[in-house]
């Protein structure tokens, strides 16, 4: 009779290995994108590979992060002539690396937690600096710093970092890095972007204080809590965005520049050439009528009341004024996405709604039942499950609606830029 088998032993994984594990460049919460319809082509985007960088790696989002760095000057006030980018989360430091090769900026620091990561920015950027010394014949190395560190702890006053790029990275861990650099709240008075100070109490002393700019790449499934967050704060306008597919992956950016906490005193209702989030083609005539439609007459670029804040968060403020081609790829899978949720809150409204039904006191007020205080305690109960439902279903309504009348906008341009004139050419009936 032979021995019973034994069952193997379990090996703990120790931290070293969970450390090493292979590393992932593409962020790690996809939308997927089958096709890649809609999408504008290296050749539309300007695509080019910096100097002294395999093209392989230089990705066509690397690219756009690059491009959109490079356009915070034309909308972001600075005292500095030079430009110093921090990347947070570098990753394999490859974004920061085609920065300093392109002479998009003056200085690139490059910062990541994991040592693996820095270890391969570190081999990447000797790489880089052989391979422009050869091509351009340069004595110096590029303007690159590399650094171990957790965010922004590892900036230093000094550093006078006036953009911070965080891409690659979920929407719930951006957020935290950036409030943990203190970019939840407006410019500081007195803050110079060179990393001096002008006089202000603490002027200088925290490495961020001086950063008038942002560019976040997080998924584009997350991209509405970091809307959201950057609004909430009042501490940012956003001014750009922009939707790229690559590998059948869809990426978000969003650049934003940062208000001074001086502007806010003086102004605290920013004018609308301030801020682009609410710039409309054509106002609506009742606000209150827009928001109940949601859209119809008064959703020219994106409409007003409600209306606004809901496509802000959910479409972009750029975004849904621009009406990029793109966006309908975005929108119609977030629609398809909302509605399915859309069916599930209906659905358990309605058994909140049997359920407040069936309950033993709810024939009689409360101050009847008041002696059964479990038959009120239940209705209690079942009354508080149904207005949240309710509330539930309301919210992902007004998202639908506001995401449905923007793809309309978006489809109508379409068709409008093919010559079509906004209607469709089809055989007429006989």
């Amino acid at each position: 009779m032979s021995a019973p088998m034994s069952a193997p032993s379990i090996v703990p994984r120790c931290p070293d290995r969970v450390s090493r594990r292979p590393h992932r460049p593409c962020i790690r919460v996809g939308f997927s994108v089958k096709g890649e319809p809609d999408t504008p082509s290296r050749e539309e985007l300007g695509w080019r590979c910096p100097p002294g960088l395999p093209p392989k790696a230089w990705s066509t989002r690397f690219h756009v992060l690059a491009d959109m760095i490079a356009s915070t000057d034309a909308f972001a006030s600075s005292s500095s002539s030079s430009k110093v980018v921090a990347d947070l989360g570098c990753g394999h430091g490859m974004l920061a690396l085609g920065l300093a090769a392109s002479g998009r900026v003056s200085r690139a620091i490059a910062i990541d937690v994991s040592p693996d990561e820095i270890e391969v920015a570190n081999a990447k950027a000797a790489r880089a600096n052989e391979a422009v010394a050869e091509l351009l014949g340069a004595t110096s190395p590029l303007p690159v710093d590399v650094r171990l560190g957790d965010g922004a702890r590892a900036l230093v006053p000094e550093d006078a970092a006036d953009v911070v790029c965080v891409a690659g990275v979920g929407g719930r861990t951006m957020i935290k890095m950036l409030k943990a650099a203190g970019l939840d709240k407006p410019k500081p008075t007195g803050v110079r972007t060179d990393g001096g100070a002008d006089g202000g109490a603490d002027g200088g002393a925290d490495a961020c204080a001086g950063v008038t700019a942002l560019v976040l790449n997080p998924p584009a499934t997350d991209v509405p809590s970091v809307r959201a967050w950057l609004i909430e704060t009042n501490a940012w306008i956003v001014r750009d965005e922009r939707l790229v597919v690559e590998n059948e992956q869809m990426h978000a950016m969003v650049a934003a520049t940062r208000r001074d906490v001086s502007d806010l005193l003086e102004a605290p209702v920013p004018a609308a050439s301030d801020a682009p989030v609410r710039v409309v083609e054509r106002e609506p005539a009742h606000d209150a009528d827009d928001d109940a439609r949601w859209g119809g007459d008064g959703s020219c670029a994106g409409g007003g009341g409600e209306f606004a804040v809901v496509a802000d968060v959910h479409v972009g403020p750029v975004l849904r004024v621009v009406k990029p081609k793109i966006l309908g790829l975005y929108l119609r899978n977030r629609v398809e996405y909302f509605e399915n949720r859309r069916r599930g809150a209906l659905d358990e409204l309605r058994r909140c709604q049997e359920a407040e039904a069936r309950s033993p006191a709810v024939e009689c007020s409360l101050a009847l039942s008041s002696e059964d205080e479990d038959a009120a305690s239940f209705l209690v109960e079942a009354r508080a499950r149904r207005r949240r439902a309710q509330a539930e279903v309301t919210r992902l309504s007004k998202i639908v609606g506001v995401m449905s009348t923007v793809l309309g906008e978006v489809n109508m341009k379409a068709l409008e830029e093919a010559g079509l004139g906004g209607t469709l050419d089809l055989p007429q009936a006989r």
